[in-house]
């Protein structure tokens, strides 16, 4: 497209409308424009699609309407595509591993439970975050087999611990795309079967803005994996905006408050209110908290005074990999 005025050109194309009437019905078609402009952007048409098209993809990815394209996405794309690449290496060679952060009570200080957190470590020893690769993965055709590592990988584990005596509840990530995966709950049921661990010492987290897309869907699998005795927890509450007015039908056993509240838990008041409140809503519907992020003393005796049930957080311990958490468990030791 050629050069002109990226706001101007913004504001004509906002303007496209895809609705229509068939039958008597009124349809309406979502639609993301990426935008390229020549020669600023590129000097052929093949550079100009392309770099509309990653503005795209970025676009629907952040969900707006219009994207126009700027060099850090050009970076942000090749980032992707090489950890696409790097991510498929992984889950056939073993780099991937699962680290355990602890759960403590915060009333007795006694471990309760883990979390399992994906890791990767290369070949080469450079460690990816689970921040950068973990959205490749939802956004890709990877899910599926990450997923299936990860549940695997999990159950195997967890099971051991079970069978050698060790009695915690051990928590595992669910993402949207996994709640709408048919083959969920087939996949679950014959990892049980598979492993002969109890239903209930599994967590299953979900996180809350997994209920903005498909609502009914996500609370009919909720429901069947309540009914198959798996404990579930809403992760990351209060940083959606679409779970609340469901949360009195969900058949949940947790909330667990997000981090970014509880980092900033004592230096500004408007999160020492949603904590607060969002404890006594927990409580009067028969949830158990979780309080993640915990990182000081000061704040671990606030959130215990404030009735929060159970903590995790370097204040009390790193995700450790898996020997290294069979040490502090079986020491069971705390602050």
């Amino acid at each position: 497209m050629q050069n002109t005025q990226p706001c101007k050109l913004a504001e004509a194309v906002s303007d496209i409308s895809l609705s229509y009437q068939v039958d008597n019905y009124p349809i309406h078609i979502e639609n993301t424009i990426g935008i390229a402009l020549y020669p600023q952007h590129a000097q052929t048409p093949a550079e100009l699609w392309l770099k509309a098209e990653q503005a795209m993809l970025h676009g629907r990815a952040n969900k707006l309407d219009i994207s126009i394209y700027n060099e850090e996405l050009n970076q942000q794309f090749v980032r992707r595509n090489l950890l696409f690449g790097q991510l498929r290496h992984a889950l056939s060679t073993q780099e991937l591993s699962l680290h355990f952060q602890p759960q403590i009570d915060l009333k007795t200080g006694r471990l309760v439970g883990a979390e399992a957190l994906a890791r990767w470590r290369t070949g080469s020893g450079q460690y990816i975050s689970p921040a950068e690769f973990i959205p490749v993965a939802e956004s890709s055709g990877l899910i599926k087999p990450f997923t299936k590592w990860l549940l695997s990988e999990f159950f195997r584990q967890t099971a051991q611990w079970w069978q050698a005596g060790m009695n915690l509840h051990f928590s595992v990530n669910l993402s949207a795309r996994n709640l709408a995966d048919p083959e969920l709950i087939s996949d679950l049921r014959h990892l049980l079967a598979f492993h002969a661990i109890p239903a209930e010492n599994i967590v299953l987290e979900i996180t809350e803005c997994s209920f903005s897309d498909s609502p009914d869907q996500f609370m009919m699998t909720v429901d069947q994996l309540h009914r198959m005795g798996f404990r579930q927890s809403i992760d990351d509450f209060g940083t959606g905006y679409s779970s609340l007015s469901y949360l009195k039908d969900l058949r949940v056993n947790e909330l667990k408050i997000d981090q970014s509240f509880v980092t900033n838990l004592t230096t500004e008041k408007s999160c020492i209110a949603i904590v607060k409140s969002t404890i006594q809503l927990a409580h009067n519907l028969g949830l158990t908290v979780v309080a993640e992020g915990i990182e000081s003393e000061e704040v671990a005796a606030f959130l215990s005074q404030a009735g929060c049930d159970i903590g995790q957080g370097y204040y009390y311990s790193k995700p450790l990999p898996v020997d290294a958490f069979f040490s502090y468990a079986s020491s069971s030791t705390t602050p």
